[in-house]
């Protein structure tokens, strides 16, 4: 699927629209643990790059309810505030649910996360439907607030983000 254009300013990486694969697994789906993406991973383009040549993954459509995307306390090594996930009752963001062959490339550029299993969750994806357990990367530094709350993605440009991050 095509990946729409980044908004100028707000973020490097464009988000895929539906579901997408690496590798040719449209057929049949890597055997793996789901793992949730959002951001950066969610990026055909920058998830390609993150998984090197030969990468088998898919990359499913799915909605996460109860949990939003907010912006993490740090700056990313490419100059932006990136996003973490925080619980949220009422939320429904859109996600992808990825199927990875081998996460170890993956993993080695979360130096600023940590992957960890998240269960009881209300997440549906394509062609998995229900999807009870995953896991996510959340940040280490936790979600950056500004006047005391956490800043959703999207809310504020990025050099307000990294002024704030500054400042703490």
């Amino acid at each position: 699927m095509a990946e729409p254009p980044p908004a100028p300013g707000v973020y490097p990486f464009g988000r895929a629209a539906g579901s997408f694969y690496l590798g040719g697994c449209e057929d049949a789906l890597p055997a793996a643990r789901p793992l949730l993406a959002y951001g950066a991973n969610a990026s055909p383009r920058a998830l390609a790059a993150k998984l090197g040549p030969g990468a088998v993954a898919a990359a499913l459509a799915g909605t996460l309810r109860g949990w939003t995307a907010v912006h993490s306390a740090h700056v990313s090594p490419y100059g932006q505030v990136p996003a973490t996930l925080v619980p949220a009752p009422g939320a429904a963001l859109a996600v992808h649910v990825l199927l990875i062959a081998d996460r170890a490339p993956l993993d080695a550029t979360e130096p600023n996360y940590e992957r960890v299993a998240l269960r009881d969750l209300d997440l549906v994806a394509d062609r998995l439907g229900r999807v009870p357990e995953a896991d996510a990367y959340l940040s280490r530094h936790g979600p950056l607030l500004v006047d005391g709350a956490p800043v959703a993605v999207g809310a504020l440009p990025q050099g307000r983000l990294r002024a704030a991050v500054a400042g703490r």
